[in-house]
Formats: structure tokens, sequence, C-alpha cells
């Protein structure tokens, strides 16, 4: 327990020989300062590793070097960003972040020690590490946010004002223009001990599954319920108009194909939902989804909507159609 009373007995929770809570590293005066030598320690060795394979003649190319650094590096000064991001206020923490992005800068770069931070900036089309880091708070404030787990707290003493971490990420969010309740393609992970359903692939055989694909439906029972799926991505926006799912989504008779809405440019996700073998249309649906959506998500949200309304039925076989492997993988692993 970290407390400014001096009297509390009650020990903190030590690893080793230090404080930590999910890789942060916590001093008893919680500025935070312990935890940034640590990860600039971190990412500097890990820096030095990497400069073993590059020269001034020869090694990666710029690119990869800059690849390596973004993708890499700075994820490790970037790590739980939104709960210390106020001890960057400081100039004495902040150049510690700066002296490893210009490590890794010259060493993409070639240019001299003596090169200035902002230059190198500019040379290597990099963002200032303290606005890169200030940017990521922002963005995990705004996760918490949306999962109502960030609240405003504001300690108050007789010389003045000190600002929480979740203070700060709020005036960031503010200073970034982040809406504060956008609605974010987020859900909460939850456990589940028991799968009431099966996943079944094409294999390695896409054609031998196909050819059988109408025989397959022809022989399902009239009374099993047959949804089909489908999601896209257009250069207006991202969906998939009823007939793309027809098109996309394993054969079907013509008279459903008949009964399908829309044009192929329609951003749209919809599922149409079936009984009789595809004679019977319970319920179809369209929808405009936005535009900043991949079609990952657009593939996901048509199923999540169907399964929505299919999830009231019971004791009744259902078979869903899609014909995207990423949700079929992301189905299977729960």
């Amino acid at each position: 327990m970290f407390t400014w009373n001096t009297k509390w007995t009650l020990r903190p929770v030590v690893v080793g020989n230090t404080t930590k809570f999910l890789g942060v590293t916590l001093d008893s005066k919680l500025n935070f300062n312990e935890h940034i030598t640590n990860i600039t320690k971190k990412a500097t060795a890990s820096l030095m590793q990497c400069r073993r394979t590059v020269g001034p003649t020869w090694g990666m190319n710029p690119k990869t070097c800059k690849w390596m650094y973004t993708a890499v590096i700075r994820p490790i000064l970037s790590n739980c960003g939104s709960i210390w991001i106020r001890a960057t206020q400081t100039d004495t923490n902040a150049r510690k972040f700066k002296r490893v992005q210009a490590l890794a800068l010259r060493m993409m770069s070639g240019a001299m020690t003596s090169t200035p931070f902002i230059a190198l900036n500019h040379l290597t089309n990099t963002s200032d590490i303290i606005l890169f880091l200030i940017g990521e708070a922002a963005k995990g404030a705004a996760r918490l946010q949306a999962y109502g787990s960030l609240t405003l707290e504001t300690i108050t003493f007789r010389k003045g004002t000190i600002k929480t971490h979740t203070t700060i990420n709020k005036q960031f969010m503010v200073d970034l223009n982040i809406p504060s309740k956008a609605e974010r393609d987020l859900s909460i992970p939850t456990m589940m001990l028991e799968r009431h359903f099966t996943v079944t692939t094409p294999g390695a055989d896409n054609i031998e599954y196909r050819d059988s694909l109408l025989n397959t439906i022809d022989n399902i029972s009239s009374e099993t319920i047959t949804c089909y799926t489908d999601g896209s991505r257009t250069d207006s926006g991202s969906g998939a108009s009823l007939s793309y799912v027809v098109c996309a989504a394993p054969p079907v008779s013509s008279k459903l194909y008949s009964e399908a809405w829309g044009s192929p440019r329609d951003t749209r996700a919809s599922y149409i939902i079936t009984t009789d073998n595809n004679d019977s249309t319970q319920l179809k649906r369209s929808f405009k989804l936005p535009d900043y959506c991949t079609v990952y998500q657009t593939e996901l949200t048509a199923i999540i909507e169907a399964c929505k309304y299919l999830s009231t039925y019971t004791n009744t076989h259902i078979i869903i159609w899609f014909d995207s492997l990423s949700p079929i993988q992301a189905i299977s692993s729960l």
C-alpha cells in the first residue's frame, strides 16, 4: 500500500528487490523516476544489441532500422504510459526518453552524435518521443474511459494541487480532441468454460469442399435454422450488401438470391436467416457501419448481430455460414 500517511504499517508487495505492478516500478514517492530509469535502460540495451547489425556502409537499411525502433523498442518505452505519463513533465525524465530515441535515429540515419534531437526527428520523419508518449497515454485513457474504469481524481493540499494521472490523461484527451463519449469497438474479456458450438473449416482442399457445398446444404434438415453473413470494405466505406452475402456465402437457391436487395457498392454489413433449406426467410437485415471499420470488424459485426437474434432460439440446430478465416479463428479461440 502506498500512502502519504507515515503511520501506515502495511508493507507493499515486493518482487525480488523491486516493487512492481503490471510492469510498472513503484517507488515510495510515486514519482516514477525509477520506472523511467529502468525502461530507458532496457530500451537502450535492446538498441545496442540491434546496433551490432548496422554499420556505416553495411547492415540493415534505414527503413528497416526505423521499423525496428517503432515496432520493437518504442513499445518498451510506452508500456502503461497512462499511469506514469506525468513523470515526463520533468526535464530529467524527458531527456532520458529523448536520448534513447536519438540513439535509434542516429543508428538509422548515420547522423553525427552532435546532431540535435529536433533535427534528428525531422531528418527521419519521427514524432517527438514525449508527444508520442502523450498520445499513447491519451489513447489508453480513452480505452479505460470506454470501459468505465477511468475516474477524475484531484488531491488538494494547502500549498497547491497535485494532479493525478487520470486528471492529466483527461486533459490530454481534450487537447488531442479525442471524443469522450464516442462509440468504440471494445469488448470486455470473459472466460468461457463451456462452448456449445463447433467450428468447421474447409481445410487444405478448398476445391473439393466448395464442390460439396450444394449437396451439403440440400441435405440439411428442414428444421435447421441457416444463417448467412458477410462484411466487406469498399472505397466509400465498410460493409456488405445482402447480394454480397448471398454470393460470398455458400451457394443457395435462386429464390433466395432473388430476394436479396442492395447493390455490391452499398457499404453495409448484412445477414439473412432461413429455414426449410432456404425456402423460408425468417429475417434479413442490412445496416451501415462507420467508415473507419476494417473488413475484419465488419465480418464480426454481422456475425454478432445475427447471433443476438439467434440467441432467442432454444433447443434448435443452427448453422452460420461465413467465408472469412479470421472470424473463424477468433471464434475457435474462445
